[in-house]
């Protein structure tokens, strides 16, 4: 069903029979209705629409957690609006098949991130990270590290999903004097259920802070790991060598 956006004088927006009206950039556009995918088109045509379709969900995942859409919707970055700023951050580092490292949960910054020892163990995941500013004014503490979870192409019987995401802010009140900070986290039992089940696990870290002097936001490069170090609950069994974090620091 089509209809004015603004009443009678409006733009046209919907379909009417086969004619489809949509708004993009500003400007409305007509067309006939598409018919339907051909079944015959090519292995990059195939390709090419699972990539879309899978930055799409990415860019929802990121976009799912209110903090960093708050984020991307104010930040000063390529793009329309929140959903096409993590589009062309991230446009090309989604294939059809993985995610390639540089993926970001911040657009490309000269401040940068050193992110290592990233484990994830039952519902605990903890890693160091470190600050290496352009600017020593930048970035000051106060500031706030976003942990982004990333479980790519789950494979639950139940649940099949090609990504979901568990999110978490530490407030970092000070830091030491160029020395990696350690942070031990909490996450809920649903994420560690899609963790269980994905093919690959990722850690997306990233600095940021709003500047209330400037009225903007300061970020860091995002900090990418692959996690390569998992225990599930389920290997926990008498005799298995392998043993949760202590709790301290849990936050």
């Amino acid at each position: 069903m089509a209809r004015f956006d603004s009443g009678v004088l409006g733009f046209l927006r919907g379909k009417i029979g086969t004619i489809v009206a949509r708004k993009r950039y500003g400007e409305i556009y007509v067309s006939r209705k598409p018919e339907k995918i051909n079944a015959n088109q090519t292995k990059a045509a195939k390709d090419n629409r699972v990539r879309f379709k899978r930055i799409q969900q990415f860019s929802h995942e990121i976009r799912r957690h209110t903090e960093l859409r708050t984020f991307w919707k104010a930040v000063d970055a390529e793009g329309l609006n929140d959903n096409t700023k993590v589009i062309k951050r991230n446009s090309k580092l989604v294939t059809h098949e993985e995610l390639l490292p540089g993926c970001g949960i911040t657009p490309k910054s000269d401040n940068v991130l050193e992110v290592k020892n990233v484990e994830i163990h039952n519902y605990r995941v903890s890693f160091d990270f470190k600050l290496n500013r352009a600017n020593p004014k930048v970035l000051e503490p106060p500031y706030d590290v976003f942990l982004f979870l990333l479980f790519e192409k789950i494979v639950h019987p139940t649940f099949p999903k090609e990504f979901y995401s568990a999110f978490r802010v530490h407030r970092i009140e000070e830091e030491p004097a160029d020395d990696f900070i350690h942070i031990i986290s909490r996450y809920d039992g649903i994420s560690r259920q899609y963790a269980d089940y994905a093919e690959k696990r990722h850690a997306m870290v990233a600095v940021i802070k709003f500047n209330e002097l400037k009225n903007k936001y300061e970020y860091s490069d995002t900090g990418f790991s692959e996690i390569t170090y998992f225990v599930s609950e389920n290997m926990l069994l008498p005799g298995n060598q392998s043993k949760p974090v202590d709790d301290d620091g849990l936050v």
